[in-house]
């Protein structure tokens, strides 16, 4: 079968396979039993109710408080497809049970997905810089300990790499040929990625509008603004039936989930305005739920969080400049409160980053459009911005980081003997040691 396929095609599916098993060791070996955010939980036993025909409810009532609520905490996507897998008998640890336990099942979900986003990424190099960056993007993404962690945290970033990555690849076919099946497939990830995380919205300002060349002078081929408004109602359509249900549900509009609120509590005030966790969350920062429904106190906790960022602006810009450099890793680079230290997948990205700058600029000399890698790195930004700091929040931007970087490596080995001349030359200039 391999040998019907190209040479990019073949070294895809082989660098797909080291991925899937580098993965696969790394949750059932090295990192047996999960650490980190306690989302994992929520997606663990909110997988498991909807597999037992219980619908989307908020997990951590059900398992301490025997209360069947609504829920929109997080976006379903992800939850659901684990329920997939929960169905086949895939349950791992009953709900409410705390600890290391049996969640491997839904992790090398996570796994699979996360070869299927190194796939991905081979294919957008590819269609960024040629088939050499593509490979060595995909190598890169396979090798890659940042990602190899969150494929193996169960948490939805999983997913989201693939949508995200797909949406790219989408921005770039709808760019060399304009139709409208390509527009509808935009739009379609979209909201599916917005179905995933949240924050994935702003990729309707941030990538499919500046598509059509808004601004004016970020493309010099636009898109025709008739496939973004079909792009755009795409999205909308895939997002709306969860609208309405979230409508229904919580009696007013909750047009994706209702998490903001605990971030912006969690994120302004005393404890993360100062000292060690400066442009962290905190939990102790958000009050009791109090009256009503998911949606009632995720108000309330709004209100309260966007209180105290007006009454502290001043200190808000010093806070907002670390909430962007914790996520970029610049910041506590080895200590991020929200995850579990692993020194080696710092060295690794602090390794890429200055690589990744080059590419950037090299593609900017070539004149290629920049507007789709950087689309997700503004979306970085500014959720870190309005949300607070985590490297956990950077996982929309690996992808372009990679193929940026591959780009670099790809431009430094085709000249390492015009390097290697010049450094020569530059000892020669210096003369002999004293």
């Amino acid at each position: 079968m391999l040998a019907r396929l190209g040479w990019f095609e073949r070294v895809i599916v082989i660098i797909g396979a080291a991925a899937l098993v580098l993965r696969a060791y790394y949750t059932l070996g090295i990192e047996r039993h999960l650490a980190g955010p306690g989302d994992f939980y929520f997606y663990h036993w909110s997988a498991n109710l909807i597999a037992d025909g219980r619908g989307y409810i908020e997990p951590f009532r059900v398992a301490y408080e025997n209360i069947t609520e609504p829920t929109a905490l997080h976006p379903p996507l992800w939850s659901f497809l684990l329920s997939v897998v929960s169905w086949f008998g895939g349950t791992g640890e009953a709900v409410g049970h705390l600890g290391a336990g049996d969640y491997f099942a839904h992790r090398l979900t996570g796994a699979v997905c996360g070869t299927v986003t190194v796939v991905l990424v081979g294919y957008l190099g590819r269609r960024v810089g040629g088939e050499r960056v593509g490979v060595v993007a995909a190598a890169t993404a396979a090798l890659y300990p940042v990602l190899i962690v969150t494929d193996g945290s169960l948490l939805s970033e999983s997913l989201y790499g693939v949508l995200i990555t797909s949406a790219l690849i989408l921005s770039y076919r709808l760019m060399a040929s304009h139709t409208t099946q390509r527009a509808v497939a935009l739009g379609a990830v979209v909201g599916f990625a917005a179905l995933t995380r949240e924050e994935a919205v702003l990729l309707v300002p941030l990538l499919l509008i500046p598509l059509a060349g808004v601004p004016r002078q970020w493309l010099r081929r636009r898109v025709p603004p008739r496939l973004i408004v079909i792009a755009c109602l795409s999205a909308m359509v895939v997002i709306a039936p969860w609208a309405i249900r979230n409508w229904v549900v919580f009696d007013q509009p909750v047009l994706i989930g209702n998490g903001s609120g605990a971030v912006l509590a969690g994120a302004n005030c005393n404890l993360t305005y100062r000292g060690h966790s400066i442009g962290f969350w905190d939990i102790r920062c958000v009050p009791p739920k109090g009256r009503g429904s998911e949606a009632d106190y995720s108000d309330r906790w709004r209100d309260k969080g966007l209180t105290y960022a007006e009454h502290h602006f001043g200190r808000l810009v010093v806070v907002g400049v670390v909430r962007m450099l914790r996520t970029w890793s610049l910041y506590q680079t080895t200590d991020d409160p929200g995850q579990k230290s692993q020194p080696l997948a710092v060295a690794v990205y602090l390794v890429l980053l200055p690589l990744a700058v080059i590419g950037f600029f090299l593609l900017k000399r070539r004149r290629r459009p920049l507007v789709v890698l950087l689309a997700p790195v503004l979306l970085v930004t500014l959720t870190s911005l309005v949300g607070y700091g985590t490297t956990r929040f950077r996982h929309a931007a690996e992808m372009s980081f990679v193929v940026f970087a591959a780009i670099a490596v790809v431009y430094l080995w085709d000249r390492r003997r015009e390097l290697v001349s010049l450094t020569t030359r530059a000892r020669a200039m210096a003369g002999p040691p004293d």
